[in-house]
């Protein structure tokens, strides 16, 4: 079993990888922070043990910011007030799907980071919140 949980650090990257090439086709019609976040977590995994926790929180942050983005938007260029016909409206189809399969990237990377990493399941408590938003907050 720890060998297999040892085994998910190379997923996540390629996941993080994955990602990024997702939101950068998502580029064309949505201003994505999630390409730099991915490229930065896939930097950033393997420096530091306290940004494992960092990253988690970060994309669970993303995931709250992507969900909405999704329920506004996903309703709003399928709604009679936005008009049919146009180009944009394949590449805005094309958008929200990619959207979407990123927000499903993002929960199974959130989870096999959870998985492996006991620092950042520490976190997750109740007492671990307190602590991380501290340490996400502080300058170091």
């Amino acid at each position: 079993m720890h060998s297999t949980i040892a085994s998910l650090s190379p997923w996540i990257q390629r996941l993080f990888l994955i990602s990024a090439f997702i939101a950068s086709l998502s580029c064309f019609s949505r201003a994505d922070y999630n390409l730099p976040l991915y490229i930065f977590a896939y930097m950033a995994w393997g420096l530091q043990r306290n940004q494992k926790t960092r990253i988690a929180w970060l994309l669970v942050i993303t995931l709250i910011t992507d969900f909405i983005w999704i329920l506004y938007w996903g309703p709003f260029w399928g709604s009679d007030k936005f008009e049919d016909g146009y180009w944009e409206n394949g590449v805005h189809t094309l958008v929200v799907v990619l959207s979407t399969i990123n927000i499903f990237i993002k929960v199974v990377v959130l989870i096999l980071i959870y998985r492996q990493e006991n620092e950042v399941k520490s976190s997750f408590t109740v007492e671990g919140v307190k602590e991380s938003i501290s340490t996400f907050l502080s300058p170091n």
